[in-house]
């Protein structure tokens, strides 16, 4: 029986890791978020929100579709580390390039939209992070299946930046040090996790050649483009919302969609164990196939499950969480809780098609589904 068998003492292992990154990376920021909206308000919240769902284009394109291409190539050919050393120089080469484009136009940008630039510090500080998510390869770990050197980089970082946040955001202005902490923790964890990468699994980081660096742009073309259309109908809403709204309404939005996103990425720790995992049967359609269906069900079963407790304890989580009064939240929770269903579904099939190298029907089905969202 699969369930059975991913179950084994590395699947377990790797498992109890990632939840503990999910923990480090979404809940830790449940205990900073209620203490940031009490010192410097719902408003300033507001701002550093649609300052982190602007960047998060940026990020889209730095990552481009690389994550999903390095782990399923790292895990194919963890053996021969001089491959995987190509790997991991050929994919750090690419984002570099794409993060100085980023940051060109991101400059472009600040200076063209005053709303943006009426804040230009705090955007600044954001796109900062990017450069740290480039440089902490946490595709290369989950394809060599030792997740738990992504949980301790992830819990360290998570752990100082939160105490920063207690120790040194004590007032309304201190509002601008928040992505300024944000991203100087990453950007440590990640020179770190590239030295450890050298020392313990001795593969080093060379030049890559040209060849190398086109072949994988033209790799992951149909992933970037499928990321892109995703993020039209997630971070795009925070956007739109800024845009006809207000920042306090943003805020609000928020409180309710850190709460959903933090259950739905939990709920993502399935994908990225077994992820490596059905990777290795990409020559064994039948068996794929088979196991993929009895993950499925068990899959299925538990998102139900999940979904339904968290709408029936929206209220008491919301009041809990930022204090009594948010009756918007509540409701925005509730009605976000329903597509935890299906939500998570689309990593699952998207990694299949992936292993079955169907990334033109990955692209297809996102764009419709971004359609669908604007409608």
């Amino acid at each position: 029986d699969y369930i059975e068998s991913m179950l084994n003492k590395k699947l377990r292992s790797n498992m109890s890791y990632m939840t503990l990154i999910d923990l480090a990376n979404y809940m830790l920021p449940l205990i900073t978020i209620p203490y940031i909206v009490r010192v410097v308000g719902i408003e300033k919240f507001g701002v550093i929100i649609f300052a982190y769902a602007f960047i998060a284009y940026f990020q889209i394109v730095t990552e481009y579709g690389f994550k999903l291409i390095g782990a399923k190539d790292v895990s194919i050919h963890r053996h021969d580390l001089k491959r995987v050393g190509q790997t991991l120089s050929t994919i750090l080469s690419a984002q570099l390039i794409l993060f100085i484009v980023s940051a060109i136009i991101f400059v472009g940008v600040l200076y063209v939209f005053p709303q943006i630039n009426s804040h230009k510090d705090i955007f600044v500080f954001s796109f900062v992070m990017i450069l740290g998510n480039i440089l902490f390869p946490i595709w290369f770990f989950q394809g060599m299946e030792e997740m738990k050197y992504i949980a301790i980089f992830n819990i360290i970082s998570r752990t100082i930046y939160t105490i920063l946040i207690f120790i040194l955001i004590q007032a309304p202005d201190d509002y601008i040090l928040i992505p300024l902490l944000n991203s100087l923790t990453m950007l440590s964890v990640g020179v770190v996790s590239l030295i450890f990468i050298r020392l313990k699994f001795k593969t080093k980081i060379t030049t890559p050649s040209l060849e190398s660096v086109k072949h994988i742009f033209v790799d992951g073309w149909y992933l970037f483009i499928s990321t892109i259309t995703v993020n039209l109908y997630t971070t795009t809403n925070i956007l739109l919302l800024g845009g006809v709204g207000s920042y306090t309404i943003v805020g609000l939005y928020s409180l309710a969609d850190k709460i959903y996103g933090v259950v739905v990425k939990i709920l993502h720790i399935f994908n990225q164990v077994i992820y490596p995992h059905l990777s290795q049967y990409h020559c064994d359609i039948n068996c794929l196939i088979q196991k993929t269906k009895k993950l499925l069900y068990f899959y299925v079963a538990i998102l139900c499950i999940v979904a339904s407790l968290l709408f029936l304890l929206s209220p008491l989580i919301i009041d809990l969480m930022y204090g009594v009064g948010n009756d918007k939240a509540v409701s925005i929770l509730q009605i976000l809780s329903l597509s935890i269903v299906a939500a998570p579904l689309g990593g699952f099939f998207t990694q299949y098609l992936i292993i079955r190298s169907k990334k033109k029907e990955v692209l297809r089905i996102t764009f419709k589904t971004m359609l669908l969202n604007f409608i």
